[in-house]
């Protein structure tokens, strides 16, 4: 559900999480990627919803766990790297779009906290196929 709210409420106002998209292009040293902003804002507001949806297919539920947990480690690494900015990082990460304004460090707690939930949840479903 997580991936879904935050993917809708990204795209109320995708061009207010464009803006966000470019100040993590900053912070990350990517620049030259600005002419793409938008397209990328778009992008993770599809993606997100989308692998959020899928969840509900039975099917694919052992292939997105592991989606899961590869999206959460970017995501966990990018706050962490916004966390630790010597200049101060980017006051709200988000991820939410403009609805909830989540500050460095409660972005990267919830991400440790989705993160640890998706790799028990990937520990889990690995012995319960044994």
């Amino acid at each position: 559900m997580t991936f879904i709210v935050s993917g809708i409420l990204k795209g109320i106002a995708v061009k207010g999480f464009e803006i966000t998209v470019r100040e993590f292009l900053d912070l990350l040293g990517l620049e030259t990627l600005h002419a793409y902003s938008f397209l990328i804002a778009v992008a993770i507001c599809i993606f997100e919803t989308a692998i959020g949806l899928l969840a509900f297919i039975r099917h694919f539920r052992p292939m997105l766990c592991l989606i899961y947990t590869a999206v959460l480690v970017v995501f966990t690494l990018i706050t962490y790297i916004n966390l630790t900015d010597i200049y101060g990082g980017i006051e709200s990460c988000g991820c939410f779009g403009e609805v909830v304004h989540l500050d460095p460090t409660e972005t990267f707690v919830k991400n440790l906290t989705l993160l640890s939930i998706s790799i028990f949840v990937v520990i889990i479903s690995h012995f319960n196929k044994k």
